[in-house]
């Protein structure tokens, strides 16, 4: 984790990280969403957005028809961004 702003428990066990380290901030990694095992393993990777630390929060919640969904904030644009997830219980998107 890179300057972990948000934590959350994924449908599928995973654990998914909104990284925003303005202060440390990486080049190559300035704001992103992490998915990774409770075990410590690197499953994937989102940018968020090219600024560093505006990945500020993510929540995980179920759509109107019962599907799970995920929503990670930009807090550069004030924007909250939101994917339908599979079925698959291996992946979060």
């Amino acid at each position: 984790m890179s300057g972990p702003l948000a934590l959350a428990l994924a449908p599928n066990g995973h654990l998914v990280t909104a990284n925003g380290d303005a202060v440390n901030a990486a080049p190559q990694q300035p704001s992103e969403i992490v998915e990774f095992t409770v075990d410590g393993r690197f499953v994937v990777q989102m940018q968020v957005d090219t600024v560093p630390g505006v990945a500020f929060g993510l929540a995980f919640g179920h759509g109107s028809k019962g599907q799970r969904q995920f929503a990670a904030v930009d807090d550069n644009t004030n924007t909250a961004t939101g994917r339908t997830l599979r079925s698959d219980d291996n992946n979060t998107q």
